[in-house]
């Protein structure tokens, strides 16, 4: 509800017994405040009576009499004046009681003194009792003969009381009394508005336009009334308003989009595209208007004009881009549930947009952003990824989410694990302390193969302490058991492994898997036994299982169980399985004495990559000595070797003796540069697994390439067979690195089918 205060109240002003100001008036206003009961006049008029026949002592006695009569009235005036000066002085030092009894005896010395009720009115309010207060100004306002500063107050007593009606009336007999006040026919019309009487408002306003000049904050005012009244004849009185505003001040853009806008709620929209149509010949430059054309096109089903016109908006260079932001995300919402036929080209119209606002904006990071999951939901992949590396290459933050969405986007996808380990592991960089990024590099590195970086997540996240779930706990040991038994850790893999299966409620696959290791390095064959037969019991169709079961039983030498066992392995989907195959070609080999009694026939018992992700590695090995430019005796010992796999890339390990410090792992698009003491980084290359292959083959050198991180850079001034020449910088601070390579030897597999890289002859 409203509350009515009127700015013009002057709690301080006071006024004499008789009525004249004494503190803080306005001179011309308050003369009418001397209107002085039974005054001097009344001395004058009683001493012209009978004064023409009644020349004797009779005539002298009348005179007399009445002399001493305006004397006593003298004399009550300025025992009024003198209580009401007493009541002021109490009232100013909070004796509010004396004040109170100094009112009432100048009220009761003069019952016209209006001032002493004002006052009594005023005390009454401030302690709180407001009835009483509008008592003693009700009778203040009216001896007072309608005082502007006794009717605000007494106004103000009837708002805060609520009674409208006669708050209305005091107003009202103010904008008599002073037409020049405007702000009293306000008040009426807000106190009109309270009661709900729309139109009594409305008609205040009227009055006002038929007295004044009609203007803006009137005709907008009744506007708004006329829209709150709801019917018919009120919306084409509102109508009427804008109309004849728009007349009034022609240049002004706004009526025009009220009108359009009206026109729309109404369906009409031929007249809302003349009005949209009237605002581009006035301001041509007008920022919204396009989107607003754009909004009025989508609503009619033009959907060409529409993105026509989104268009011109978006490229507008004076239109905000967080205004553009928030339209385009309504794009985006609405085309992410579209089941239209028309949806392909739809989504080609707003593809078209957001490029225009990347175009428009390309340092802003937020739109691309916005277009990059846009295109993920248009399955467009490849360009989402872009846009979201391209935002955060501006903005490496994650206040517009771009992080999120690309780790997420990433992981769906099965052809960018290489990418989500580089993106996953920069993010725990940028933010170390965020659980999320080390969980996406463990899963990443894990399928990647790359064991070191799943092995430093697993380890970040055990001491973040932030993993609680227990089947998060189990994936995250389990991951980290098998990265460590493909690093040749085996006592360390298995002493975890040990503690999983410890869990009599462990998934089954972690028991096959732990199982086939034993199996694979001939340890505790009767636990392998139990839980690859525990597995088959489970599910007794599953190819994986029986073939785990049968190749324990194979190292157990019980080949014709084995064989069985196998041979339901095949029937069950195995003899799609190039390992099942081998193994069952195995144990049939030993049955007939074509092997050893050690049951490894020749190297199978690797498990292939569909079972457990391995392949036979092919190295390439050397002493290592490294020069040093710039430095007088600066050769320096380490050990080294090469190493390099179809599945796990290449990597460079140095040190001191046995001692390995420093190990550089190069992946298909990246280098990462491990310090085995403590911390790992990483850095856009350009060497591929198979490109090392054939360097290390004598094949190929690798072009010279560099990159940087953090400070460092780093150059490949050469890369052969036989050394590997680098530059590095530390700010500024450049040396020359040369490794070469002594005693090489060469493992047989260097020549394995890889694919040649460019450059490669």
């Amino acid at each position: 509800m409203k509350t009515f205060i009127f700015c013009l109240i002057f709690p301080f002003v006071a006024f004499t017994a008789s009525g004249a100001v004494v503190a803080f008036g306005d001179n011309a206003d308050n003369a009418a405040f001397a209107d002085n009961a039974d005054n001097t006049d009344n001395a004058a008029s009683a001493n012209n009576t009978n004064s023409a026949n009644n020349a004797s002592s009779a005539n002298n006695a009348n005179s007399a009499n009445n002399a001493s009569s305006a004397n006593n009235a003298s004399n009550a005036v300025h025992r009024a004046d003198s209580f009401f000066m007493d009541g002021i002085r109490y009232h100013l030092t909070n004796q509010n009681e004396k004040a109170f009894q100094a009112y009432y005896s100048a009220s009761n010395s003069n019952p016209n003194n209006y001032a002493a009720f004002y006052e009594i009115a005023r005390l009454y309010k401030e302690q709180g009792r407001i009835s009483d207060a509008i008592v003693y100004a009700e009778r203040a306002f009216f001896l007072s003969d309608k005082n502007r500063y006794i009717g605000e107050f007494l106004a103000d007593l009837y708002a805060s009381s609520h009674q409208y009606e006669k708050l209305i009336d005091v107003c009202l007999k103010l904008v008599d009394a002073y037409p020049e006040k405007l702000e009293y026919a306000y008040h009426a019309a807000d106190a009109y508005i309270s009661m709900g009487r729309l139109q009594n408002a409305i008609e205040i306003y009227n009055k006002l336009e038929q007295k004044f000049e009609v203007t803006e904050d009137w005709v907008l005012e009744k506007h708004k009334l006329y829209m709150a009244l709801g019917d018919k004849k009120s919306k084409e009185a509102a109508r009427s308003e804008i109309e004849k505003i728009s007349k009034l001040m022609p240049d002004k853009v706004k009526y025009y989009e009220m009108l359009a806008q009206m026109a729309m709620d109404d369906k009409n929209y031929k007249e809302a595209e003349n009005n949209y149509r009237k605002i581009i010949e006035i301001d041509p430059e007008n920022t919204l208007i396009h989107l607003s054309l754009s909004d009025f096109y989508r609503v009619i089903g033009n959907m060409e004009d529409s993105y026509k016109e989104l268009i011109k908006g978006v490229e507008n260079k004076n239109l905000d881009f967080d205004t553009k932001l928030k339209i385009l995300s309504t794009y985006y919402e609405m085309n992410s549930v579209s089941e239209k036929k028309e949806k392909k080209q739809e989504l080609l119209n707003v593809d078209k947009v957001f490029q225009a606002l990347i175009k428009t904006h390309p340092d802003r990071a937020e739109g691309y952003s916005i277009y990059g999951r846009l295109l993920v939901f248009t399955k467009q992949t490849d360009k989402a990824i872009e846009m979201f590396e391209k935002s955060l290459s501006l903005d490496s933050s994650s206040k517009n989410g771009s992080w999120d969405a690309l780790l997420a986007t990433l992981a769906k996808a099965s052809d960018y694990n290489d990418k989500l380990v580089r993106h996953s592991f920069r993010f725990t960089e940028v933010y170390p302390e965020r659980e999320i990024g080390y969980i996406y590099l463990m899963f990443s590195a894990y399928t990647a193969k790359q064991c070191d970086t799943a092995i430093y997540a697993v380890e970040k996240l055990e001491k973040m302490d932030v993993v609680k779930d227990k089947g998060d706990l189990e994936r995250m040991n389990v991951i980290k058991a098998e990265c460590l038994y493909e690093l040749k850790r085996v006592d360390e893999s298995f002493l975890i492994f040990d503690e999983i299966v410890k869990d009599d409620f462990v998934d089954i696959v972690i028991k096959n898997n732990y199982a086939y290791f034993l199996a694979l390095e001939n340890k505790n064959l009767d636990k392998a036994e139990a839980f690859a037969k525990e597995a088959c019991e489970k599910e007794p169709k599953s190819a994986t299982y029986l073939d785990t079961y049968g190749w324990v039983l194979y190292m157990k030498k019980e080949y014709e169980k084995a064989k069985k066992i196998l041979e339901q392995a095949l029937k069950y989907g195995g003899d799609k399985s190039d390992v099942v195959k081998e193994h069952y070609q195995a144990v049939i080999d030993a049955i007939a004495g074509k092997t050893d009694t050690t049951g490894k026939a020749d190297d199978v018992t690797g498990k292939a990559d569909d079972v457990a992700g391995r392949a036979t590695d092919t190295t390439f090995s050397a002493n290592v000595k490294c020069l040093v430019s710039g430095l007088e005796d600066s050769e320096l010992a380490l050990s080294g070797k090469v190493k390099v796999s179809v599945y796990n890339g290449g990597w460079v390990s140095l040190g001191l003796g046995a001692i390995e410090a420093v190990r550089i792992r190069f992946r298909n698009d990246s280098i990462y540069v491990i310090n085995r003491l403590e911390n790992s980084c990483m850095a856009a290359g350009g060497v591929s697994t198979s490109m090392l292959a054939k360097i290390f083959s004598g094949q190929c050198t690798v072009p010279a390439y560099s990159f940087a991180l953090s400070g460092f850079s780093l150059r490949v001034e050469e890369c052969s067979a036989q050394s590997l020449t680098l530059s590095a910088s530390f700010g500024s601070s450049p040396i020359i690195l040369k490794l070469q390579y002594q005693n090489i030897e060469r493992n047989k597999n260097l020549d394995m089918p890889f694919r040649l890289p460019a450059g490669c002859k």
